[in-house]
């Protein structure tokens, strides 16, 4: 039961740091100079990277996806052999437009964070958002153009810094309930 709850609120901790990435970043029309300048001017070499298919969860709802994805309760079942399957098949692809990203930019690699085990982990998104973030040697003009051109590449987005209110969210998502637990 504890190891459950732990695991919620790191699903819900991932999930409250993607959407506002997603929801709030304008994207990038690299022949718009003014976009390429309001990376620059952030400093900001970190892009979130959309591929063409849908997440898994996208393809559960709105795909048509086998109801074997499903749990008894009617959620999508992330564990399934269906969903894993699905899973493969965004990886294969993702492991191809990393591929051709690594040989079209060059010093152009997948960015990185620390997972809960100290283990450095490729930021790249699935679920909810089929894609990964990628640091740029530099973001100017043809170094955007040339992202935005990879084939399987559906969008491309300034990452932006969010800062987390955790006074707010705690709260929220009704953490001190479980912490009296």
């Amino acid at each position: 039961m504890h190891h459950r709850i732990w695991r919620i609120l790191t699903l819900i901790l991932v999930f409250s740091l993607i959407v506002p990435l997603v929801a709030f970043a304008a994207p990038v029309d690299p022949n718009t100079d003014a976009l390429v300048q309001q990376a620059q001017a952030s400093g900001g070499k970190r892009f979130i990277v959309q591929l063409e298919g849908a997440p898994l969860a996208v393809y559960y709802r709105e795909m048509g996806a086998p109801m074997s994805m499903s749990r008894a309760d009617g959620k999508l079942d992330v564990f399934s052999p269906e969903a894993q399957s699905y899973l493969a098949k965004l990886r294969r692809q993702r492991e191809m437009a990393i591929r051709a990203l690594e040989r079209t930019i060059p010093g152009a690699r997948v960015a990185e964070y620390v997972d809960e085990f100290g283990r450095r982990r490729p930021l790249t998104f699935e679920i909810v958002l089929n894609g990964f973030v990628v640091e740029l040697p530099k973001a100017d003009r043809q170094t955007l153009i040339k992202l935005s051109r990879i084939p399987g590449v559906k969008a491309v987005t300034v990452e932006r810094q969010v800062e987390l209110n955790m006074e707010v969210v705690n709260p929220t998502i009704g953490a001190p309930a479980v912490w009296q637990q």
